[in-house]
């Protein structure tokens, strides 16, 4: 008896792809959430992330997103094509990303604070995320020395 032949599946994602995944999934939705507030602005201020709105506009905050979303996407899939300005553009947009993050994880626990309410189960999402996204700035960063 033959034993079945093996499955292999290949390695589509290429160099640009390869363990990028959270980073991927990070711009995807920052530019997805930036598109969000672009055609429903009014979304924010009937969330949580009311507070972001005393800061900065909908406007903005849609323009920041997806401008980052869309700029950390460019960064992975130049990442494998560039070998020293990939990953630093890279890094900008990990740094970006968790920079946005932050933003609304301090947004929800000022709300949680101001209106005597329990901390947002989201913050514990959002503080590592952002803590991840500044360890990917850091491998993109190391591989930047990498190529010099």
């Amino acid at each position: 008896m033959t034993p079945p032949p093996e499955i292999r599946v290949p390695d589509a994602a290429g160099p640009h792809c390869n363990n990028r995944l959270f980073e991927w999934g990070m711009a995807v939705s920052s530019f997805l959430f930036g598109l969000l507030v672009t055609f429903s602005p009014g979304s924010l201020a009937s969330s949580d992330f009311a507070p972001i709105l005393d800061v900065i506009s909908p406007r903005v905050i849609a323009a920041i997103c997806t401008v980052t979303g869309g700029m950390w996407s460019i960064s992975l899939w130049c990442n494998g094509r560039w070998p020293w300005s990939g990953p630093l553009v890279r890094s900008a947009g990990a740094i970006m990303g968790a920079v946005i993050l932050v933003s609304i994880d301090v947004a929800l626990l000022r709300q949680s604070y101001e209106a005597g309410r329990p901390i947002s189960p989201g913050t514990s999402f959002f503080s590592v995320f952002a803590i991840v996204s500044l360890i990917a700035a850091r491998r993109a960063a190391a591989d930047v020395r990498n190529t010099i």
